[in-house]
């Protein structure tokens, strides 16, 4: 299996296993964005599902989608409107829009993917076997 290293300086310790992103991979291969996503396959069932953790972001504001092989999971986490005499001390959390892409195995079906939001997770689940693929909007449950 082929590794590359992502945001790793050189130095004469050696990086990180969690540094690493296989190559060979493609459902791994992580395109844009600022939401993190864990991926993971069910070889019993058929399936991969990939979850990103969007803590505060309401299933109302997502737009998850595919396009050929591009799975795209965009949306808008809100700051709260504080009056006018409160300053933040701290201020860690990122609000705004934010998307986030991953490539998918080529020929999954769109109509079989899934998406529901748990929690301040959003799953998205689909098979892996080939059919046409076509451009769908995919609701979130």
């Amino acid at each position: 299996m082929e590794c590359t290293v992502r945001g790793q300086r050189a130095t004469s310790s050696p990086p990180k296993a969690s540094h690493f992103v296989p190559a060979s991979a493609p459902f791994l291969r992580i395109l844009t964005g600022n939401a993190r996503v864990d991926v993971r396959e069910d070889k019993e069932k058929n399936l991969v599902s990939a979850m990103f953790e969007l803590p505060g972001v309401n299933k109302e504001s997502l737009s998850v989608g595919v396009h050929k092989s591009l799975l795209t999971v965009s949306g808008e986490s809100r700051s709260e409107s504080g009056s006018s005499g409160n300053v933040y001390l701290l201020r860690e959390r990122r609000f705004g829009h934010f998307s986030r892409s991953i490539t998918v195995p080529e020929g999954i079906k769109p109509g079989e993917i899934k998406a529901s939001m748990e929690n301040g997770v959003l799953t998205v689940t689909y098979p892996r076997h080939a059919s046409e693929q076509i451009s769908k909007k995919i609701a979130v449950s």
